[in-house]
């Protein structure tokens, strides 16, 4: 059990024989245990001592009774206070619970406040807790369950602190009600109607479309975000522009709300159409658990193969999403296609996904037969840069081409300096290529701009199938590498310039990614050494050919 701490508080005299002791036979301090004729031990509040446990030895009364009652306090952390007794408790008085801001409680949650080692006896006179509760009462314990789910009100603001260097933040309201107004009060909002229209590029886009892949630009002051969905502001990280107005801030700045936390569940309808990629966000004003994703209501609408993403805006990388994300924070996923019937498909944010406390089976569906790739280095400042959202997925009933339903496009990071690593498969560069487990070659590309010349390329092969070999092949040097035996490549690139403007398309195009490497599934070469010896060119066929010709090598 989470430790409990409580306040024992007792009307002294001289007489009687009790000896209250906490921890391991730790005397309680004198102002905080006061000691009764009747033996009644009140308890009102935390221990102020080390130790949860209460050990007395009393041969007169026989045990402690409970007096003033008994109080507990419930956590975001999912540990609430409760209290051990070394023998029987007389129970008496009032039991009140307590809940801690922004903490959610389910539905039959059970919280176990009182043990007897010594038998418990009675029940409380009264019981008082802001959600519906039922209390059972045990031989030697004593639980409170919940009736009913119920998130404590938060109090002060919700806050994040954006730190890190200029650049794109992907973020999303917690409260209902919040506006482009209320950002434009903390740091710059530009380009949008009422904040400096005329300026071009603008920095705040509040609407993404999945169709064009492209992020749409704020509607401007009384604009309101909806919870739930994530909204995209560039930071500038400079102190400039009209205070009147709305001015830019240096990094780090804490964004907040007073407005309350929102409370109750949120449902958001899916793009399932173009890139079918959709930027959610935590629309609560506690840690929102994700692991349990797919057994949300709607999971079953996400994409069995596509991760759950976040935005790391240092590397400049999209990744793998942590279990759990703070207020303020965005998570991307890919939704399903659209249904043959045209109904929409949606996802439900559950507010029981509130903390650690919440259930369902984790959003980790067990190890998946893959290499993951993770390109690091740093861009021509010496900044650190990378890209973590490059993974090879094998499964025997995938296509072994470029299908829409299993494979991902390679994500664009909103910066003017980024590298990308990813497969190329003829106009396509993928950050998810799913692709039977057989004998071939997977191309890929690398694509850096504004970067350094040295990068690393990292893999994990934990999780690859027995069977066959694989190697990385560096087309440029002819290294070939075995990676089951090493996890990582050194090596050297020619970046090309920084764009102008951090680009606001999701996707990648991969038009200026090199051909770099090949990965090798199976015996054979895959190089520029690949030992050809001879080629043949047969003759054009039909000849003369007024469209199409069909050319054959040999």
């Amino acid at each position: 059990m989470t430790r409990l701490f409580l306040l024992l508080l007792l009307a002294t005299s001289a007489s009687a024989q009790v000896v209250v002791r906490v921890g391991a036979e730790t005397a309680a301090a004198a102002s905080n245990v006061r000691l009764a004729l009747d033996g009644t031990l009140d308890a009102v509040g935390p221990l102020r001592t080390a130790g949860s446990t209460v050990t007395f030895s009393d041969p007169s009364t026989g045990g402690i009774t409970l007096g003033a009652g008994l109080g507990t306090t419930l956590r975001p952390d999912g540990s609430f206070d409760g209290t051990a007794v070394n023998g029987t408790v007389q129970i008496q008085g009032a039991l009140t619970v307590t809940v801690v801001p922004s903490t959610y409680v389910a539905e039959g949650d059970a919280f176990e406040v009182l043990t007897c080692a010594g038998g418990c006896n009675g029940t409380f006179g009264s019981v008082s807790a802001p959600f519906a509760v039922d209390v059972t009462y045990g031989a030697t314990d004593v639980t409170v369950v919940a009736l009913e789910s119920y998130v404590a009100p938060s109090v002060g603001p919700i806050a994040i602190v954006i730190d890190g260097p200029r650049g794109s933040r992907f973020l999303g309201a917690p409260a209902v009600g919040v506006t482009v107004d209320d950002l434009a009060a903390q740091n710059l909002v530009r380009g949008v109607p009422g904040y400096y229209p005329a300026a071009d590029p603008p920095n705040l886009w509040t609407a993404y479309d999945a169709t064009a892949a492209e992020w749409v630009p704020s509607a401007g002051t009384g604009e309101v975000l909806q919870p739930g969905h994530a909204f995209r502001w560039f930071m500038y990280d400079r102190d400039v522009g009209n205070p009147e107005v709305s001015r830019s801030r240096e990094l780090p700045f804490t964004l907040s709300t007073a407005l309350p936390a929102h409370t109750a569940d949120v449902t958001v309808t899916l793009q399932t159409d173009g890139s079918r990629m959709n930027y959610l966000a935590n629309p609560f004003g506690g840690t929102l658990d994700l692991t349990g994703i797919y057994a949300w209501p709607g999971g079953d609408n996400l994409s069995p193969i596509a991760p759950v993403w976040t935005y790391d805006p240092v590397a400049r990388s999209f990744e793998d999403a942590p279990d759990r994300i703070d207020p303020w924070m965005m998570f991307r996923v890919r939704a399903k296609g659209t249904r043959l019937n045209g109904e929409p498909r949606t996802l439900t944010i559950p507010v029981s996904a509130v903390g650690p406390t919440s259930f369902g089976p984790p959003a980790r569906r067990g190890a998946r037969p893959q290499i993951a790739f993770a390109l690091e280095g740093a861009d021509a400042d010496g900044r650190p840069l990378a890209d973590r959202a490059f993974t090879v997925a094998f499964d025997a009933a995938a296509s072994a081409a470029v299908a829409e339903d299993e494979d991902a496009r390679k994500l664009q990071p909103p910066a003017e300096a980024f590298a990308l690593v990813g497969s190329r498969e003829g106009r396509h560069f993928l950050g998810v290529d799913r692709r039977p487990f057989a004998a071939g070659t997977v191309p890929i590309g690398v694509e850096a701009r504004g970067t350094a010349a040295e990068f690393v390329l990292r893999w994990s092969a934990d999780d690859l199938p027995d069977g066959l070999p694989v190697t990385l092949v560096d087309l440029e040097t002819g290294a070939e590498l075995d990676v089951r035996s090493v996890a990582e490549y050194a090596f050297r690139v020619a970046p090309r310039p920084a764009l102008a403007d951090a680009p606001t398309a999701e996707l990648a195009d991969g038009a200026d990614a090199a051909d770099r490497f090949v990965l090798r599934l199976g015996d054979g070469l895959a190089g520029a050494e690949a030992g050809v010896t001879e080629l043949a060119l047969d003759a054009v066929a039909p000849n003369p050919s007024s469209r199409t010709a069909r050319i054959a090598f040999a």
